[in-house]
């Protein structure tokens, strides 16, 4: 009885030893790893826990970009939208500001057109006038 008692306390002692070990391939090293440790062969590629993973050429043969520098180029480009923006107001006010000049000065130079042509009517009226009256008879 005792002997079946020992060989039991043999028997139990060597599974909990057999449990607490492991056996690595020929070649290979074993490691205790921490919570936060990652093993990556030479030949992966190791990502965070929170990482997405697509199928190669998800997008195109040039791969694939970091949200970090995907949010700063979009930052870029709504500036560059901004200051398109920005400058196409500006052009389209002073389009219009030189709109309203342009027409003013075409305005101005029709009336002085007018007052021009007027001038010469009086001119040549009073020019064939041989008397003061002729002269007064002129109608501007």
């Amino acid at each position: 009885m005792q002997r079946i008692a020992v060989l039991l306390m043999v028997s139990l002692m060597s599974t909990v030893a057999g449990a607490q070990s492991f056996t690595c391939p020929m070649g290979k090293s074993p490691s205790c790893l921490d919570y936060s440790d990652k093993v990556c062969s030479s030949f992966a590629k190791c990502v965070a826990d929170d990482a997405v993973c697509f199928d190669s050429f998800t997008c195109n043969y040039k791969g694939f970009v970091c949200k970090s520098v995907l949010e700063e180029a979009v930052e870029l480009h709504d500036d560059v939208v901004r200051k398109y923006n920005s400058l196409l107001d500006e052009r389209n006010s002073i389009a219009q500001r030189l709109a309203v000049a342009t027409q003013e000065n075409n305005e101005n130079i029709e009336r002085n057109a007018r007052l021009f042509s007027t001038l010469q009517d009086a001119e040549s009226c009073v020019g064939k006038a041989s008397t003061l009256e002729e002269a007064q008879a002129c109608s501007f």
